[in-house]
C-alpha cells in the first residue's frame, strides 16, 4: 500500500515499466481536476512500459498515449484508454 499525495507519490514509480496503470481520480470539479491534469498525464508515461495501458477517468492527453476505443456500452467522457507508444 502506497499512502499520500498521489501528485508526489507516483513520482517514485517513475521508470516501473507497468503494464497497466488505473487512474479514476477525476472529481467532476473542472477546476481541480484541471490542477490534476497539470501533472498526471506525464506522470502515467512514465510509469508506463511501452505497449503499456492506461485507464483514466480523466483524459490524459500527452504525445506519447495513443487513445483507444472503449468497449460498447461504456460513457464516452467518463472513462478513456491509452497505450503509450
Amino acid at each position: 500500500m502506497v499512502l499520500g499525495e498521489i501528485s508526489e507519490t507516483i513520482k517514485q514509480f517513475a521508470g516501473a515499466g507497468a503494464a497497466l496503470a488505473h487512474v479514476d481520480i477525476g472529481t467532476f470539479f473542472a477546476d481541480i481536476d484541471a490542477l490534476t491534469l497539470a501533472w498526471l498525464p506525464q506522470s502515467i508515461v512514465a510509469v508506463l512500459a511501452p505497449g503499456g495501458l492506461a485507464a483514466s477517468g480523466l483524459p490524459l492527453e500527452h504525445p506519447m498515449l495513443e487513445p483507444l476505443p472503449l468497449p460498447s456500452g461504456v460513457n464516452h467522457g467518463h472513462c478513456y484508454l491509452y497505450r503509450r507508444v
